[in-house]
């Protein structure tokens, strides 16, 4: 069976809940199509994202990534198409961190694009009666930097693994949230 870690993070800025967090949770442990779920919680943090990705990366050597993440002013599920080298916030991280108009590896390449089929999973998102469209970019924040982050490890690995970024709105109930991601993992 292929393993999935699935990725959340934990409350931010004004979110003391997080629902990319509970899905993370919900979902770790349970077997969807071809995969064991690998649930675990990444740190909105500029400075720790990255390494704690790493972690997860070598504890649980997965097959396929999709990462979640919380953008509460969006009103559908989001899959995300590309990841961009810049991170760029006024807003500061869980570590009060403020990242302002920097490369997020000086010598990486502009961006990456998503190995998941963004497209086709909006659409079986919405398939399921849960509103979804694909979203050029993951933005500048802690989100488009652990989908970049991830995307480098990826590519610089020899391992081929499936790999992509979902962003979740906040005025959505969670149970409409589990069917959309069931939805994204049955069509990778």
């Amino acid at each position: 069976m292929k393993k999935l870690l699935l990725t959340g993070y934990g409350p931010f800025l004004s979110h003391a809940v997080n629902p990319s967090e509970e899905l993370a949770k919900f979902f770790d442990g349970k077997i969807l199509g071809n995969y064991k779920i690998f649930g675990r919680i990444l740190p909105v943090s500029h400075s720790r994202v990255g390494l704690e990705l790493s972690k997860r990366m070598l504890e649980i050597s997965p097959d396929a990534v999709l990462c979640l993440g919380l953008a509460a002013d969006r009103n559908c599920v989001t899959p995300e198409l590309v990841a961009i080298n810049y991170y760029h916030s006024l807003e500061p991280d869980c570590d009060g961190q403020i990242v302002q108009e920097k490369k997020l590896h000086p010598a990486g390449p502009p961006a990456y694009f998503s190995s998941m089929p963004a497209r086709e999973i909006a659409q079986a998102i919405s398939n399921k009666g849960v509103p979804s469209k694909v979203s050029t970019t993951a933005g500048t924040y802690v989100c488009n930097q652990t989908m970049y982050e991830l995307a480098k490890r990826i590519d610089e690995s020899s391992k081929k693994i499936l790999w992509g970024f979902i962003h979740v709105p906040s005025n959505l109930p969670q149970e409409d949230l589990r069917v959309a991601i069931t939805a994204a993992i049955e069509h990778l």
